[in-house]
């Protein structure tokens, strides 16, 4: 017993003083930075078996020991913050599976590599929040699912607390994403389906629809291009009542040049102003009637031609000067307001051009 007042190792405090206990392999030593052990020890004085050692601060290592490390299954206290672990150690550090038990609520069952969450672990937060996966030195990192106290859970892959990769979000209110994910964010190729059915798959970035996609609801499918959340440029609008838009959009509603096509046959031509026809433009009939001209607000407004079959039914005004009918001509020239023709006598009117959003 001659090593008292020296340093053993590392991690073996100075002894000021060492009492044996019954049964002998029982000892108390009082360490000279104000610490104490009860326990076992080695031929060497060092903790070794089972013991207690409480450091001056407070904190406690209660366990087993070998050749001074805290080794195998212990607990351990953490002074000042009330923490404590129990579980598997290995030289020191937690090593194994072990919980974790923050004084705050928070709590964590898995595994540990050298004092740090490492492996398969379950963290659940003191707000409700939980995650059930892999870890990698002390963060969320790998395959994992997390449920949040809101409703929401996230499914897939984790990098640095942060779900990336391929992954599944379902939200409390219902609505589901499915795809790729960076730093937290939607980035990359995805589906996100609202719980109303609409949805709308392709590209997004920081979290909104961005590039090349396919918006579909109950009405017909968009195919086009969105930047930040907004649609913009060409697209192409399938609606399920069978009509057909192509043409420009802009903050995410018909606006440029553009063609709609009806089921009936008819088409419309020409400008667009946020949504309605409006501008410049042609509207063809199959039944022969066409309108060339101005459009305000979806109706022809301004100047225009209006053209329709020769032999078509009413193509004759029944108000000559001698009672014998007079034959229309196949157009009228003029100037329309909300679809009526105010610069002749006749009555003509063309209803207003609208179309679903």
């Amino acid at each position: 017993m001659g090593n008292r007042g020296r340093r053993r190792d590392r991690n073996q405090p100075e002894i000021l003083s060492i009492r044996w206990k019954k049964p002998r392999g029982a000892v108390v030593i009082q360490y000279a930075d104000g610490s104490r052990y009860e326990g076992g020890v080695d031929e060497d004085e060092k903790r070794h078996g089972t013991g207690v050692h409480i450091l001056r601060s407070g904190h406690i290592f209660e366990g087993g020991w070998a050749h001074g490390d805290f080794e195998g299954f212990g607990m351990q206290t953490f002074a000042g913050t009330g923490d404590c672990h129990e579980g598997m150690y290995r030289k020191n550090h937690r090593h194994g599976t072990g919980t974790y038990l923050w004084a705050n609520g928070d709590k964590y069952i898995g595994n540990w590599r050298v004092g740090k969450m490492h492996g398969n672990g379950t963290f659940v937060w003191k707000n409700g929040d939980s995650y059930d996966g892999e870890w990698k030195k002390g963060v969320m990192h790998g395959k994992g699912k997390k449920i949040f106290s809101t409703g929401d859970i996230i499914d897939g892959g984790w990098r640095h607390n942060q779900v990336s990769g391929w992954g599944t979000k379902v939200f409390a209110t219902g609505d589901k994403y499915e795809g790729y994910f960076v730093k937290g964010e939607r980035e990359g190729f995805g589906k996100y389906t609202w719980v109303c059915g609409d949805s709308h798959e392709g590209t997004w970035r920081q979290g909104m629809m961005h590039g090349k996609g396919v918006f579909t609801t109950a009405g017909g499918s968009l195919h086009g291009t969105w930047e930040k959340g907004e649609l913009i440029g060409q697209g192409v609008h399938r609606f399920q009542w069978g009509g057909v838009y192509t043409g420009e959009y802009k903050a995410g509603e018909r606006h440029g040049v553009g063609t709609l096509t009806f089921a009936s046959g008819e088409i419309y031509e020409g400008e667009w102003h946020k949504g309605e026809v409006e501008g410049y433009g042609s509207w063809l009939s199959p039944d022969g009637r066409n309108y060339i001209g101005t459009w305000i607000h979806g109706f022809p407004s301004g100047r225009g031609i209006f053209c329709r079959e020769h032999d078509e039914e009413g193509g004759e005004d029944n108000d000559g000067d001698d009672g014998i009918p007079e034959e229309r001509p196949p157009f009228e020239v003029g100037v329309f307001k909300r679809g009526k023709l105010i610069t002749s006598g006749k009555h003509l009117f063309i209803g207003r051009l609208t179309a679903p959003s």
